[in-house]
């Protein structure tokens, strides 16, 4: 795509951006609300979402709505705010911090982190890009063994693994230790 030149141009390039950092004030302000429809109409109908910490993608807005109750209902009393937001003509990055009580089942796709009724507080990155006028791709960033450690999926976890190695893989686990398998 041609860059407009001159005054016209970056007065156009300016729009874009202020367009663009509205539109991101929109979606944070609508981020946990009951408003999940105004949200949607923000995202292109062909999102691609990478979830940069599990691999996973969610493709497709049908599927964003549907992980966004899921993550939405598992800690109602949730909370956010913005730390940093900036934005040029094509793309947006976004901080905040979001907590909450965890009292449902967290579904990433490639892992569940089931509820401990913990209170916890996460900070987030994101990178949105536009595409006429609508969110059509994102790349989000957090640190998964902090989401463990303060939903007290890490300590479970954490047991399970030591009741297994401690019995030799016979926990109710089909799997053994290594060197279980060599001794037999």
């Amino acid at each position: 795509m041609a860059r407009e030149t001159g005054q016209e141009g970056l007065e156009s390039r300016g729009r874009s951006v202020q367009n663009n950092l509205a539109l991101m004030r929109r979606y944070f302000d609508l981020l946990f609300t009951k408003d999940l429809d105004s949200m949607l109409e923000l995202i292109d109908d062909d999102i691609e979402w990478l979830v940069v910490p599990t691999g996973d993608v969610i493709r497709g807005k049908a599927s964003l709505a549907e992980g966004a109750k899921n993550h939405w209902g598992a800690s109602p009393d949730r909370t956010k705010k913005l730390v940093n937001l900036f934005a040029v003509e094509d793309y947006a990055c976004m901080e905040y911090t979001s907590g909450g009580t965890l009292t449902g089942v967290v579904d990433f796709g490639s892992i569940r982190i089931p509820p401990s009724g913990l209170k916890y507080e996460i900070q987030c990155g994101f990178v949105f890009h536009f595409k006429n006028s609508k969110i059509d791709r994102v790349h989000e960033y957090f640190d998964m063994d902090t989401v463990k450690r303060i939903t007290g999926f890490a300590a479970t976890a954490g047991q399970a693994t030591s009741r297994m190695v401690n019995s030799g893989g016979k926990d109710g686990d089909a799997r053994t230790r290594p060197e279980q398998a060599r001794r037999d």
